[in-house]
């Protein structure tokens, strides 16, 4: 008999618990849809021939239960300085090393700058960033339903790493961080009932910008000992040798962002493809056709999330270097499984505080598992 099999009775079960834990009291594809939305004013607005521009990644939206909604802009290989500095000169114009010049290359548009300019220009991002994430809170986030008045709503800047520009005489293009700055990174928040305030009449525009919390992430800030470790951990819970559900190819990748907490990005994958065939370790069954493959697929999907919850509590009691309101967060691209139940994405999500007292024994490890917010994507 297959291991599959001995599992059906148990899923059947653990299905309803599962149902009951997913977005209860939010309509997820509305939730979604107002995301989607408020992304695209976001990557409007931080486009803007007043602001910055901003080349890479895209603005991305996440809902997290029980803290709101957290925006990220930009990513990767993401250049970003103000508009008015090209007004100095045109492409391919000016010597001068005050200059900031605009060409193209295989990445995108870049800088031409002098190394002195580097500094000048990120302290310039940093002012143009903070206008267009008050615009957006202040005159966009109501489209953003069902939040709760004690749901906070957040953007922050992600991977700002590296400047693209070009050597004085433009010879080569260079890709480092501008000394001292290090990962650079801001983040805005604003709680929905002050919002709501403002929309009523109690805030003037004025008193709600003032409520707004600004807060830079950079440097040594950006990664810590502690996160590392957790991150290998869950490499080697869910490593292919020793799982029993899915399984993952590398340590996760992980961003630090203060005020919010650590957050967790990977993929999960079940089979490997041997010739048309499925080898599926977390079972250890091999030589299975695509229906076997989807069934055991689906049959393993609610034992991962609920192992994952467990793991979570038990390994991320380890993380010391967040703050009590802070919180890790796992965002989970599921295995490919065409036309099967399971979702795309998952999250996890759970505040420091909880892992705080189940390390002090304050809370049994099923009442902090109780306190993990679950989300399917």
């Amino acid at each position: 008999m297959k291991k599959s099999s001995k599992i059906i009775g148990l899923v059947i079960l653990m299905s309803g618990f599962l149902a009951g834990q997913v977005n209860s009291q939010i309509d997820n594809d509305r939730m979604q849809r107002d995301i989607r939305v408020a992304s695209g004013i976001l990557q409007t607005l931080s486009q803007s021939d007043a602001t910055f521009v901003m080349y890479g990644d895209n603005v991305t939206g996440e809902y997290i239960e029980g803290y709101g909604v957290m925006f990220s802009i930009g990513g990767g290989y993401s250049f970003m300085a103000p508009r008015r500095s090209r007004s100095k000169t045109s492409v391919g114009a000016g010597k001068s090393s005050e200059a900031v010049v605009w060409s193209q290359n295989n990445k995108g548009r870049v800088a031409v700058m002098a190394d002195d300019d580097k500094v000048a220009v990120l302290e310039d991002q940093q002012t143009d960033i903070k206008e267009v994430m008050s615009l957006f809170l202040v005159d966009y986030s109501q489209l953003i339903g069902q939040l709760k008045p004690t749901d906070k709503i957040v953007v922050s800047t992600r991977k700002s790493d590296f400047f693209y520009y070009y050597k004085t005489k433009r010879t080569e293009l260079m890709m480092e961080p501008p000394e001292g700055k290090g990962n650079f990174g801001l983040t805005a928040e604003l709680l929905k009932k002050d919002h709501d305030s403002f929309l009523t009449g109690k805030l003037k525009r004025g008193q709600l910008i003032d409520k707004i919390k600004f807060m830079e992430h950079s440097g040594e800030k950006a990664r810590s000992k502690d996160l590392d470790m957790f991150a290998s951990m869950l490499k080697t819970l869910y490593d292919v040798e020793y799982t029993d559900t899915y399984f993952i190819s590398w340590a996760p990748e992980y961003e630090k962002i203060e005020g919010v907490g650590a957050i967790y990005s990977f993929k999960v994958f079940s089979s490997y493809d041997e010739n048309g065939l499925y080898r599926i370790p977390g079972i250890n069954q091999e030589g299975l056709d695509e229906e076997e493959r989807t069934e055991n697929v689906v049959v393993l999907y609610p034992l991962f999330v609920n192992s994952f919850k467990e793991n979570l509590i038990q390994y991320g009691r380890a993380v010391k270097s967040l703050g009590d309101d802070e919180m890790i967060m796992a965002r989970i691209t599921m295995t490919k499984c065409d036309g099967c139940s399971i979702p795309k994405k998952i999250q996890f999500t759970v505040k420091q505080s909880v892992l705080k007292d189940f390390n002090a024994g304050k809370i049994k490890l099923s009442e902090a598992v109780a306190q993990i917010k679950f989300s399917e994507l």
